[in-house]
This record gives C-alpha cells, sequence and structure tokens, in this order.
C-alpha cells in the first residue's frame, strides 16, 4: 500500500517467480524472431567486413596494379609522407636533439643532396623554398604547408633542423626570415618532381649537385 500526495492511495500485488520455473519460449513464432535477429546480425557483420576488404583490395590495387609506392598512396589519401618522417627512415640522418622548437639531425650528405632527399620525399610538394649561397652556412630552407627543414653547415657538417611549423619558436622563425632568396633551381626541381618528369629531375638534379 502506498500514500500518494492528495491523499490518494494505490496498492499492487503479485508473487515472485522461481527462476526454475522461466523457459525460452520454443514456438514457432518465437524462432522466427530469434532468427530474424540472427540472420540481421549476420548481414551486418558481412557487411562491415566486405568494406573492410574492400579498402584492403583498393590498396592494394593501386600499390600494385596502379604502379604506386606506399608513400604515394598516403598521399593520394590525405596522409602524405613527411619530412620529418624521412629523416627517421633514413640512415642518412643521426638525431641531435632539439633547438627552439625543431628536431636537430645531421646528414651525411652535403646541404644540396639533403634538400633534394627532402624534397623527393614529400613528392615535390613544397610551398616555398628560401637558399642563401653566399653565407658560410649556405643556409637552405624547405616549407612545406606544415613543416619546415632548416639545412646549413657548420665545421663542414650539415646540420638538418625540421619540424612542425607551429612548434616554431619566435626567435627561430625571425632567424630564418633573415634567409630571403628564392632557390629558383630548388623550386624548379621541386616541380619537376611533382609533375613526376623523371628526365628533367635528373637533369636538375646533376646541376644542384654541381
Amino acid at each position: 500500500m502506498e500514500d500518494w500526495h492528495g491523499g490518494l492511495k494505490d496498492q499492487a500485488q503479485g508473487e515472485r517467480i522461481r527462476l526454475s520455473d522461466v523457459h525460452r519460449r520454443r514456438d514457432q513464432a518465437a524462432q522466427a524472431a530469434s532468427k530474424k535477429i540472427r540472420n540481421a546480425a549476420r548481414r551486418k557483420e558481412w557487411t562491415r567486413l566486405g568494406l573492410s576488404w574492400g579498402i584492403i583490395l583498393f590498396f592494394l590495387g593501386y600499390l600494385f596494379v596502379g604502379d604506386m609506392t606506399w608513400h604515394e598512396l598516403r598521399d593520394e589519401v590525405g596522409f602524405p609522407y613527411t619530412m620529418e618522417e624521412r629523416i627517421k627512415d633514413s640512415y642518412y640522418y643521426e638525431p641531435q636533439g632539439t633547438k627552439d622548437g625543431l628536431m636537430v639531425y645531421t646528414s651525411k650528405q652535403d646541404p644540396n643532396a639533403t634538400a633534394i632527399d627532402l624534397i623527393d620525399a614529400v613528392y615535390g610538394k613544397v610551398y616555398n623554398i628560401k637558399q642563401d649561397t653566399k653565407s658560410p652556412e649556405r643556409w637552405i630552407v624547405i616549407y612545406t604547408t606544415k613543416e619546415v627543414s632548416v639545412i646549413s653547415v657548420v665545421n663542414g657538417t650539415t646540420y638538418v633542423e625540421v619540424g612542425e611549423l607551429k612548434n616554431l619558436s619566435d626567435s627561430e622563425n625571425t632567424r630564418i626570415a633573415t634567409i630571403r632568396n628564392d632557390s629558383e633551381v630548388l623550386l624548379r626541381y621541386a616541380y619537376m618532381v611533382e609533375l613526376k618528369n623523371k628526365q628533367g629531375r635528373k637533369t636538375l638534379s646533376n646541376i644542384i649537385k654541381d
């Protein structure tokens, strides 16, 4: 018996059902409903598996039939290979710590060969390239839409500072902003790489290295 507001009363009556008395319905209607639920779950699972295999086969088709590398495929689907990834993946570079928000590495190659390597890594998709051939450091600064790579020479050793633009400190940004000359040759090379013009790339690569 329950007393409600306003003087109203209510009551309910029932009894406890033993667990042993609870049985699953096995008549035709119950079996049909159960089968329908199982079939719906099975179709959903097959659809999910089909989509997964479809995506895998699509990628494999690009890789093997379309003559496309894994890095090129990443670029096509919006996850491009980065300069920093290239440096971490290559034996040409050795980590040296951090500086002003960028990772610092030494390179086993000269500044021009290092620049070519990084341009190749991003398939020529650079925003700008600055260069100062007259300075002792032989500065080269490569910009993509999200990254920056600063190449220089100190005591005969090539250094590379690389990282995302958003991590660049104000002092580093001010320093590299003094390098104002566009590198026409390296920009031409990047353009050839982006166009997949192998003959032009080879010619420009020889010019740059010389």
